[in-house]
């Protein structure tokens, strides 16, 4: 029986190195060129309003699918409510606007690749680095003339009628 073991020992000895190597060498092969995920994305970014409302009727929800908006479906959506910032974030466009008491809009980020804080009003938001956010105007006093900062610098006017 030993005899045995000796003689076919010197099949069994490449085989299995054979085998060791293919296995080391596949998964070396299925790691490489990966990137790890990232952890956060600008669709992960929540949106922000300064004040909480709450609503007395849950609203429905379509079973089965889940739309997520582009940033090109979000610019056509947005049209007459986006507010874009100047890469260096000096200047707004449009920078003086007038909207409806709770009215949401979209501060776009894009063009820029530092994440800033804006100011309107009381309430501060933070968007990401070519990112963006929405944002919901509310005075309990009306008419109501916020301005808007990113840093120290006003970058205008929002008017709450």
């Amino acid at each position: 029986m030993i005899k045995l073991i000796k003689s076919n020992l010197w099949w069994i000895l490449p085989i299995g190195a054979v085998v060791i190597i293919g296995g080391v060498i596949l998964l070396i092969s299925n790691n490489v060129g990966k990137e790890p995920e990232p952890a956060f994305s600008p669709a992960s970014v929540p949106s922000v309003s300064p004040e909480i409302s709450v609503s007395a009727s849950p609203s429905p929800r379509p079973s089965g699918s889940i739309k997520v908006e582009t940033y090109d479906d979000l610019i056509v959506q947005y049209d007459s409510r986006r507010i874009l910032l100047a890469s260096d974030c000096q200047s707004a466009n449009p920078s003086n606007m007038n909207f409806k008491n709770g009215t949401r809009i979209m501060l776009d980020n894009t063009l820029s690749s530092e994440a800033r804080v804006i100011k309107i009003g009381n309430n501060s938001y933070k968007i990401i680095a070519h990112g963006w956010t929405f944002v919901t105007l509310y005075s309990k006093e009306l008419p109501a003339n916020l301005p808007m900062y990113c840093g120290s610098m006003e970058l205008g006017q929002l008017g709450i009628i």
